[in-house]
Order: structure tokens, then C-alpha cells, then sequence
């Protein structure tokens, strides 16, 4: 798999800090010393407790913040070999708007703006990998990232996840 962010992950300071300017000063010493950024405003649009995530252009994280961990037993190698679509099992209802976004995101005609995620259902996933935990997730805002030739190649996505109480539940087909 050629990654073309790369895959060097900038561990959290604190896995019990999410303030959201500890958030940006994060995402921000990852995308300069990736040589990546951000047009739009990612700052104004994070939240307490998010959970943030950057997927290269193959859909494979690149970068997570520490309340990703929290919520998920996947484990890093997993996630830096497996597209999402591969380590989460979710409805084809669900799956197929996320895709459009992430078509969206790629495209030309988007020219580097936020994308509100707010029409994706929140629904429940199931871990394909790991200890195959229910997470009940609601979606945010996802960013095109762009290199230093103003290539789109990778999403910045902010969510809202925790463990399902019903750890039981499974993904409808």
C-alpha cells in the first residue's frame, strides 16, 4: 500500500487532555511537520471530546488524537493497513453517504471547504478487528487536506464516538 501522507502518528501529549485548543495545536504539529494543511477552518468547527481522525487518499488513518483509543480496541498496525471500510462494519445505508462525501472531499469543485457530515444518520458500527466493539458514532465535519503542491490527499474528520450500551447491536446489511 503506497500511503501518501505518510505514517508517522505524533502520539497525544495527554490522552486526558481534549480541550479543543490542545486538539488544534495537535492537528496543526502534524499537518507542518507532514508538510500538510488545511484550508477551511478546523478550529471554529471542534468540540470538547471529539474524536479526530486524518485518512489518506487509500481511506487508511494516518493520524488519530487520544480519544480515539478510547473508544476503539483496533490496534495501530490494523489501522495503518486496513482502510476503515475494512475495520468497521457499517450499514450500506450508512456507507454509502460517507462515501459521497468522501468523493466530495476529493473533488475539484469542493476547493478546500469543510464538509458538514451532520446528514450522515448517526448509527452504531461494529469493530471488524480488535475486541469487536459497538461504537455508536455521529459524525461532524471532515476537511480536505492538501500537500505542498495543492494536491487533496487525505480527510480530516471530526466525530462524536463512545461505546454502545448495547454492545450487542449489529450493523443491518
Amino acid at each position: 500500500m503506497a500511503t501518501v501522507i505518510g505514517t508517522e502518528l505524533i502520539p497525544a501529549e495527554s490522552s486526558f487532555n481534549y480541550a479543543p485548543d490542545v486538539e488544534k495545536r495537535r492537528i496543526s504539529q502534524f499537518l507542518s511537520t507532514a508538510g500538510l494543511r488545511v484550508k477551511d477552518d478546523v478550529e471554529g468547527k471542534l468540540t470538547y471530546g471529539d474524536v479526530i481522525e486524518l485518512y489518506d487518499s487509500d481511506r487508511t488513518q494516518v493520524y488519530c488524537n487520544g480519544k480515539f483509543f478510547e473508544v476503539t480496541s483496533v490496534a495501530i498496525d490494523e489501522l495503518h493497513t486496513r482502510p476503515f471500510d475494512e475495520l468497521y462494519k457499517r450499514s450500506a445505508d450508512i456507507l454509502a453517504p460517507m462515501l459521497e462525501a468522501w468523493q466530495k472531499v476529493f473533488s475539484d469543485a469542493n476547493k478546500g471547504k469543510a464538509i458538514d457530515l451532520s446528514s450522515i444518520p448517526p448509527h452504531t458500527l461494529i469493530e471488524a478487528g480488535g475486541e469487536g466493539l459497538a461504537i455508536d458514532v455521529i459524525f461532524k465535519w471532515a476537511w480536505p487536506v492538501f500537500n505542498s503542491e495543492d494536491k487533496v490527499v487525505g480527510l480530516l474528520v471530526s466525530q462524536k464516538a463512545t461505546r454502545s450500551k448495547s454492545p450487542r447491536l449489529r450493523p443491518m446489511n
